[in-house]
């Protein structure tokens, strides 16, 4: 197991933070021009030593995984790029394996990932799912068929916005005091809004009980206060 060192007093603290598709774990050592390396984590999986003023002055974004990615898309010649499928692979990368994504939180913070065979193969995503039904119809886009699991083969399915808002996490029932009931069902019931008890439970992931019992303070943003 890696030993990390204990931080100069100059030396800026980013441990947990995010850039880009990295996450600072700990300092590890300094180099001879007394620069702090840090050892971090990509969203791939893999972990890499970077200068830490690299990290936050954006030089370094991934551990190579996203200009590799890049390039394989500049020299991709499928010619899809402007198509909807393409824009739908781009889009679920982006809130499953990118933590400045808004949608990351509800998606790769809380473990949904993607195909390891899609994630730098448009190819191989756009021919599991042109193959299923409905896939060029307007009225539908790629849902999850199971909302705890990723993006992959048997898992996900072109559904039509009815079926995806019957189908998200907000439909799940959870119990509590002898009662199990939907987010919906539970707002009505305790007359928290519905938009509060979304942020404290699947932003936030609150317990069940302190959503529902703790009273909303005014003046607060929406969700979970």
């Amino acid at each position: 197991m890696m030993e990390f060192i204990t931080l100069p007093r100059q030396a800026k603290d980013i441990g947990g933070q995010h850039f880009g598709r990295l996450t600072a774990i700990g300092p590890i050592r300094q180099d001879r021009y007394m620069n702090v390396l840090w050892l971090c984590k990509c969203t791939c999986g893999n972990q890499k030593v970077i200068v830490g003023r690299e990290l936050w002055g954006e030089k370094i974004k991934s551990c190579g995984c996203l200009r590799r990615e890049l390039s394989a898309q500049r020299s991709t010649r499928h010619g899809l790029h402007n198509t909807r499928a393409y824009r739908v692979w781009i889009g679920i990368k982006n809130r499953c394996m990118n933590p400045n994504n808004d949608d990351y939180v509800l998606y790769g913070g809380r473990g949904i990932r993607v195909h390891s065979e899609w994630i730098n193969c448009f190819k191989t995503f756009y021919e599991h799912v042109a193959s299923l039904p409905h896939f060029d119809e307007k009225n539908f886009s790629l849902d999850r068929i199971d909302n705890e699991c990723g993006y992959e083969p048997g898992n996900v399915r072109w559904a039509t916005n009815r079926q995806q808002a019957l189908n998200t996490r907000s439909n799940v029932r959870y119990e509590y005091g002898g009662e199990n009931l939907t987010m919906s069902e539970w707002s009505e019931k305790t007359g928290i809004a519905f938009e509060t008890l979304r942020w404290r439970i699947c932003r936030r992931g609150w317990p069940i009980e302190r959503a529902l019992t703790e009273k909303p303070q005014r003046g607060k943003a929406k969700g979970g206060w």
